[in-house]
């Protein structure tokens, strides 16, 4: 993308990030409102604005977002669910960026989390499932070189 044009995670090409934020958490509010009726809607806008969050460097803001994601995920489609892998996954991301020890530690449990429900749901070889293993091996790796 050019100057001023965000791509976010969600294939959604924005050019005022700022605004996108925006409408992302009009979008979310409105599906808050709207109660308990389908907490996967809510779960799925909460998704995006924590995605664009973090795309953004706002990780402090997306990690609760995530949080939620996963919980909503985990209480409507289970843990095994391909949506609730996928949500730990990006949970995992945005606790790495934030860096602190616990938040790391978390990240490294969420990471083992997905990649074992991925492995066991689509197989070694399958790209979610590689993803997946490739991040936790990033994570494993940053931590033995810190601690060297």
């Amino acid at each position: 993308p050019g100057p001023g044009v965000s791509r976010w995670s969600s294939g959604v090409i924005i050019t005022d990030a700022a605004e996108g934020i925006t409408l992302y958490r009009e979008v979310l509010a409105n599906r808050d409102r709207t109660g308990p009726k389908d907490p996967l809607k809510a779960a799925g806008a909460a998704n995006l604005l924590a995605n664009a969050l973090r795309e953004d460097g706002n990780y402090a803001e997306a990690e609760p977002l995530f949080r939620r994601v996963v919980s909503v995920s985990e209480s409507q489609l289970g843990r095994r669910h391909v949506n609730t892998l996928l949500a730990r996954v990006s949970l995992a991301h945005t606790l790495r960026a934030l860096g602190s020890p616990e938040q790391r530690a978390a990240a490294l449990s969420e990471y083992r989390a997905a990649d074992e429900g991925l492995r066991s749901a689509f197989g070694r070889s399958h790209h979610l499932s590689l993803a997946a293993r490739l991040s936790l091996a990033t994570l494993l790796l940053e931590e033995a070189a810190g601690d060297a």
